[in-house]
């Protein structure tokens, strides 16, 4: 978790990240302010750094993706207002618990910890 969003706390944080992630070779980043670090982010985590165009959500396929599993549970025009936080809960533990064909068939639960894991040791 990243409580400032700072460029030099993202900066640190993503290249921690991306060097305990053994299948990435491109990252794709929107215009943000604190992905002004990117160039270091790039040399250090040994990447490929590209950024969407304003406006152009396609450019982030796995976002869009995520958008729609998302939908399956909260579909357009649901009341956001209204979602418990218990309810939420609920929604992000089946999303996390479910394996993908992009993870190799893990789950991104276990794809998170095995990072955590790497971090702490």
């Amino acid at each position: 978790m990243i409580g400032r969003r700072t460029k030099d706390v993202v900066t640190k944080k993503m290249v921690s990240i991306l060097n305990n992630h053994e299948n990435g070779h491109t990252l794709t980043l929107d215009n943000g302010v604190e992905f002004h670090g990117h160039q270091e982010i790039s040399k250090k985590a040994d990447i490929d750094v590209f950024f969407a165009d304003p406006y152009s959500s396609y450019q982030r396929g796995s976002n869009e993706n995520g958008n729609g599993i998302l939908r399956r549970f909260l579909p357009k025009k649901s009341d956001f207002l209204k979602v418990t936080p218990q309810r939420l809960r609920r929604i992000i533990d089946k999303i996390n618990n479910r394996p993908m064909k992009v993870l190799g068939w893990k789950t991104p639960y276990e794809i998170f910890h095995k990072a955590c894991g790497a971090l702490t040791d």
